[in-house]
């Protein structure tokens, strides 16, 4: 746990972290953000979403003009804007991500791309055309394998909330030979990535570009994918809607995304 009044970076996941049940953020969180760049200290968002996806939300979320840094697509893409940086970290092949739909055939839940800001199915599937209105995301019906020439950021397999439990086990019986880890992102996503990417060496590359160390940051996240970055950040802390093992992992919990938990702790720790 490092010392809260060197914070110089502040980074927060985007789904049952910074955004509410509404899908916008907190007013008082928002305000709470403007108060710590004000400060001079950097905000930004660490999430699986990609970019495209990012940029179209700011403004329903009510942060147009408050991010200065975004790591993407859980870990691919890093960008800071500001600097005039992006890199793009390893991607997941087209075999592999054949190889793991082979693996997830007859399951209860439907394999998707994003590409260029599109969700790409193979089939009409109920979940995906719900995740796809939800998140305002355009969709395609369309064969996967033109998209599989070329690497893909992740392969993400959507599904109702209640068949987690069989996605899970299924995910168990994926080869260790298989070049890439898999993890739930939320109660109705299962997404694959290249081992080589998280969210945390995205935000390790972030930091570097500013010069500043690990222990300089704070990040805030609720799932099993920021379990990593709450380790490695200098501060790390979960949300109370988050789940077991993050809890467990963090620094300190904070109240839910409902609850202007990022704002309340921003308001006592950094802010007071």
């Amino acid at each position: 746990m490092a010392d809260l009044s060197s914070v110089r970076a502040i980074m927060c996941d985007v789904d049952g972290t910074l955004v509410t049940g509404n899908g916008t953020a907190d007013p008082r969180t928002i305000e709470a953000i403007r108060r710590i760049r004000d400060k001079g200290i950097l905000f930004g968002l660490v999430t699986g979403r990609g970019i495209p996806n990012i940029r179209q939300h700011l403004g329903p979320w009510g942060l147009s003009g408050l991010v200065d840094a975004y790591v993407a697509s859980g870990g691919v893409d890093i960008v800071d804007p500001g600097l005039g940086c992006h890199a793009r970290c390893a991607l997941l092949s087209g075999q592999t991500i054949r190889d793991i739909i082979g693996w997830f055939e007859g399951a209860p839940a439907c394999p998707m791309l994003v590409v260029d800001g599109t969700i790409v199915i193979s089939r009409n599937d109920r979940a995906a055309l719900r995740f796809s209105a939800r998140e305002r995301i355009p969709y395609r019906i369309d064969s996967l394998d033109p998209y599989l020439e070329e690497p893909q950021p992740k392969l993400t397999f959507v599904f109702d909330p209640a068949h987690m439990p069989a996605i899970i086990a299924r995910a168990k019986t994926v080869p260790a030979s298989c070049s890439a880890i898999g993890h739930p992102t939320a109660p109705h996503l299962f997404e694959f990535m290249n081992p080589a990417v998280s969210k945390e060496a995205g935000l390790e590359l972030l930091m570097s570009w500013h010069g500043w160390a690990m222990d300089d940051l704070m990040v805030f996240g609720d799932e099993q994918n920021d379990i990593g970055m709450i380790r490695a950040a200098g501060t790390g802390v979960a949300m109370r809607n988050g789940c077991e093992a993050a809890r467990a992992a963090a620094d300190y919990v904070t109240g839910s995304c409902d609850e202007n938990g990022i704002g309340a702790f921003l308001e006592q720790h950094v802010l007071a």
